[in-house]
């Protein structure tokens, strides 16, 4: 089988939460659009090179932008933020050396999750011995952790705590975010 099939071959990109400061970015570009790309330019591909344009809102609605240089052959990216940002979109953009760009395809605009945990439960979540156990209230028809500023203790033997070591610390449907000390980090 020489060719893709018809049905892969098509242009993605999509944009990933991984936890409140990291996402995960992959695309692919279709054989059509390679062609487009060389019509563009009438150059060949291989003088055709590619940058991740990067725009954002920071928490305090400055507007950002960035770019990267991508290495031939890359289809993905993670990018690291310092903070939560909201009105996130990533571009892929084709150049060549002679001025040349040609915008292959976007992602549509993402606001990244809060770094605050949520005192709400979701009721599809709740296990009947958390609201016989007095752990989970119900209020105007949502579920709160009944005591959520105060700490677990590990001696008594409740579920939320044993759900809390099932996972490491973390509630088993969120990340935890650990700062980074670059702003930016290829995918390996």
């Amino acid at each position: 089988m020489d060719t893709i099939p018809e049905y892969y071959d098509r242009d993605i990109i999509k944009v990933l939460t991984k936890n409140p400061i990291e996402v995960f970015i992959f695309w692919g570009v279709s054989q059509h659009s390679f062609k487009r790309i060389k019509d563009f330019f009438q150059v060949d591909l291989e003088s055709v090179h590619y940058k991740l344009f990067i725009r954002y809102t920071d928490e305090d609605k400055h507007s950002h932008f960035n770019e990267i240089h991508l290495s031939a052959f890359t289809t993905s990216y993670v990018l690291k933020f310092p903070f939560p940002v909201k009105n996130l979109r990533v571009e892929i953009i084709a150049f060549n050396n002679n001025g040349g760009v040609y915008s292959l395809m976007h992602s549509a605009y993402l606001s990244m999750p809060t770094n605050k945990t949520s005192s709400v439960l979701h009721h599809e979540w709740i296990h009947p011995m958390w609201t016989q156990g007095a752990y989970v209230e119900q209020v105007d028809g949502k579920y709160y952790l009944k005591e959520s500023g105060k700490e677990l203790d590990p001696s008594e033997n409740n579920p939320i705590w044993e759900s809390t070591i099932l996972y490491d610390g973390s509630s088993g449907f969120s990340s935890h975010a650990i700062p980074s000390s670059s702003f930016f980090k290829k995918k390996d």
